[in-house]
């Protein structure tokens, strides 16, 4: 992928890190701005690594999360998500599905952990009801008195 100019000639004037650019919310929010006009990082947040998330907003379709290592690999000007899918549809028209949004996936993981973590626990307090009163406790927290 090809970066404009001007984002070349910024990038080199950074300081220099162990592992390459010594990246700052300051510095990615000028990436941003000069990689994807109209685009910028979400006020309120701190920099944490080159992987960890942060919250962008696209002017068209507001606020996205992205890592700053992926959107600076991948920014090329086709914008969020939602916009990069926009612009690839096929020419009949037909919109590709975009990937699930963070929300989605935040829901589908706390589901997917809180139903492994009930199975371990009723496996857990099963083993432990051959031990002891713990089913008289369960009974208590169930409502069966």
């Amino acid at each position: 992928m090809k970066h404009n100019q001007e984002f070349i000639d910024y990038k080199s004037t950074l300081p220099k890190g162990r592992g390459g650019i010594a990246w700052t919310i300051e510095s990615f929010s000028t990436a941003v701005k000069l990689l994807a006009p109209g685009f910028v990082v979400e006020d309120g947040q701190e920099w944490v690594s080159y992987m960890q998330p942060m919250w962008l907003v696209c002017p068209v379709h507001g606020r996205y999360k992205v890592t700053p290592n992926d959107f600076l690999k991948q920014c090329n000007g086709s914008g969020c998500a939602k916009c990069h899918a926009q612009k690839n549809s096929d020419s009949a028209g037909i919109v590709r599905k975009p990937r699930a949004s963070e929300a989605e996936k935040e829901k589908h993981e706390s589901f997917t952990l809180n139903s492994v973590t009930m199975l371990r626990l009723q496996g857990l307090l099963a083993e432990l009801d051959q031990q002891s009163n713990v089913g008289v406790i369960l009974s208590k927290l169930n409502g069966k008195d």
